[in-house]
């Protein structure tokens, strides 16, 4: 689970105020079944998230939602998460040695 996923939530929840008032309430799916699959179906169709992203995912959309997270420090690390993973990529690139070791040793086998 990403803040850009979270961010592309918060956007795709803006038509459905019903789900909006249901994500900000504290006791999800004791009363409406119905509401918990219609927001399972707007936010999770290629059912993707696992039980613990779906939690976080709602976690921060209730945070944003009750005012204790502002969408921009949302924005904030959403921009801090994607500098990390450059940064990893980066480091962790193969080195031009490193691809002609793979590329002959897979000629090898």
């Amino acid at each position: 689970m990403s803040f850009r996923q979270c961010i592309n939530a918060l956007e795709t929840l803006t038509p459905y105020p019903e789900l909006i008032a249901y994500i900000k309430r504290d006791d999800l799916q004791q009363e409406s079944p119905e509401l918990d699959q219609q927001l399972d179906a707007v936010l999770n169709e290629d059912q993707r998230h696992s039980g613990a992203s779906w939690y976080y995912l709602l976690s921060v959309l209730r945070g944003v939602y009750k005012g204790s997270i502002t969408h921009t420090e949302l924005v904030d690390e959403m921009n801090k998460e994607e500098e990390r993973v450059r940064l990893y990529r980066e480091k962790n690139q193969p080195r031009s040695g490193d691809d002609l070791y793979f590329q002959d040793r897979s000629r090898l086998c």
